[in-house]
């Protein structure tokens, strides 16, 4: 017991520093971002100088005080050895430099050192413990504020892209509830922390097509948050996520997050139009 103990207290030292690193990168990146530093993925979402360099600060603050760890990151640190991309990587590099004790200097650190990092977090999630990250997730918050009285007066928070989310199904369900107050689009997991400090009471994320299988990184953070703040994350069907199946939700559709005194009914509501 108290080996495990020592264990999980090492743990949480070293991921305070490493969302500390991360937190300080993603300031010193601001300033960046207006002049190009961003490219888009396969899968069409953008991605930053600030999402690769917080991935690396993270790996590298955990290896140096934990050693080898199991890590399913977002970001691909393959986008960045394209010929394309010079200028992002050096940009990166720069970033890095400024928070990575592996280097003595920031001129010592090499692109090869940050790739090496960003390619962490490419586990495949098949030990029993492994870590999960996305480098831009939502801030925890855990005081609720304004909780509604009732069901008819809670707001519905999903994503701004509708190939995110189905929102014609969104609007169905917000009417069977008696939802009246115009949706609370927004993005990335801003929307747990929203349901978690009481901007909206809902946050649906309905499957848009029947073979995709949400990214554990962009749910597990947050289902921490709203769970914290009173509040409960299931799949579509009311199952809970299973984060156990590697970098997807795998056992799950979709994600309702949602206040605790509505969950039950929000969830037959999503039956019974997704039916």
């Amino acid at each position: 017991m108290a080996r495990t103990t020592d264990l999980l207290t090492n743990e949480l030292a070293a991921a305070l520093a490493a969302v500390r690193a991360a937190s300080q990168v993603c300031r010193a990146a601001q300033g960046q971002l207006l002049e190009g530093h961003t490219l888009t993925k396969g899968d069409a979402s953008p991605v930053t100088i600030a999402d690769f360099a917080a991935q690396a600060v993270v790996c590298a603050e955990l290896t140096d005080s934990l050693g080898a760890v199991e890590m399913i990151g977002e970001e691909d640190s393959d986008v960045l050895r394209s010929p394309d991309a010079t200028d992002l990587l050096d940009a990166v590099v720069g970033l890095v430099a400024t928070r990575c004790r592996h280097a003595a200097s920031p001129d010592t650190l090499s692109s090869d050192t940050v790739l090496d990092l960003i390619s962490v977090g490419s586990s495949a999630g098949t030990a029993d413990r492994y870590w999960t990250l996305d480098p831009m997730a939502a801030d925890p918050v855990a005081v609720r504020v304004a909780a509604p009285a009732s069901l008819a007066e809670a707001r519905l928070c999903e994503s701004v892209e509708s190939g995110h989310s189905n929102q014609d199904h969104s609007a169905q369900i917000a009417a069977l509830l008696g939802i009246t107050a115009e949706p609370y689009r927004i993005d990335s997991q801003c929307k747990y922390a929203a349901v978690a400090r009481g901007d909206a009471s809902i946050y649906l994320r309905l499957p848009t097509r029947a073979d995709y299988r949400e990214k554990i990184w962009e749910h597990a953070a947050g289902e921490f948050v709203v769970e914290q703040a009173g509040g409960v994350v299931t799949d579509v069907t009311g199952a809970p996520l299973d984060f156990s199946c590697g970098a997807t939700l795998a056992e799950n559709r979709g994600v309702i997050a949602a206040d605790g005194r509505f969950h039950t009914q929000v969830v037959d509501a999503v039956r019974a139009v997704l039916a």
